[in-house]
């Protein structure tokens, strides 16, 4: 299929993780893509035409956004981590696997943040955003029990629905945005003692 969704976890830790593949062949009738409906038929690399850069909460190591872009992401995610005491962090490369041998995207989402240490406080508590260029993948992965408490299996998908549509529509800096911003939205609620859940059946999530 183009795009497949699933959920993961390391020692109970949620993950949300989507693909959109290649066009298919010729020979081969392409089916509904979910993630990336508008995926383009042109190589990635066109996209590429910025300046790397490297943050505390983003780093964008392909050159997709400009510096401009790149600092309003830098400067959300940052208010939005000290904010929480939970980190909101953005990682995108050309090619995931080329980050630490690993030849699933969740892994190599998870790894990279154990190997870094990355998140906020005793319990590293983060949410991270991986982007892969090269196959228009991406995952993103809570850990800590503040971070897994404002976003379960039910939040991290409502999350996921706030900017996917975005990111298949290469509207890239719109999609981050919507991930920082949402991602603040969901720890106030879940401060508030008010965390986004599954309604009830028979009624309508509001959001």
């Amino acid at each position: 299929a183009d795009s497949v969704t699933t959920a993961g976890s390391d020692d109970n830790q949620g993950n949300r993780e989507a693909v959109a593949a290649e066009p298919e062949s010729e020979t081969q009738p392409a089916e509904e893509s979910k993630a990336s409906p508008t995926a383009p038929e042109a190589p990635m690399e066109q996209y590429a035409s910025y300046t790397p850069f490297e943050g505390e909460y983003l780093t964008d190591s392909y050159g997709l956004l400009t510096e401009a872009e790149q600092a309003a992401i830098e400067s959300y995610a940052k208010q939005a981590s000290q904010k929480h005491g939970c980190g909101v962090y953005v990682l995108i490369v050309d090619d995931y696997s080329l980050l630490n041998d690993n030849s699933e995207i969740f892994k190599a989402n998870y790894t990279y943040y154990h190997d870094r240490n990355m998140g906020i406080g005793d319990g590293r508590d983060g949410v991270f955003l991986l982007l892969s260029m090269n196959d228009r993948d991406f995952s993103f992965f809570v850990y800590g029990e503040k971070a897994e408490y404002a976003l379960n299996d039910w939040g991290q998908m409502m999350l996921e629905d706030e900017f996917v549509d975005d990111l298949a529509d290469n509207r890239w800096y719109d999609g981050l945005e919507d991930f920082v911003n949402t991602c603040d939205e969901y720890l106030t609620l879940a401060e508030q003692g008010d965390p986004v859940r599954e309604p009830p059946a028979g009624k309508l999530a509001l959001s």
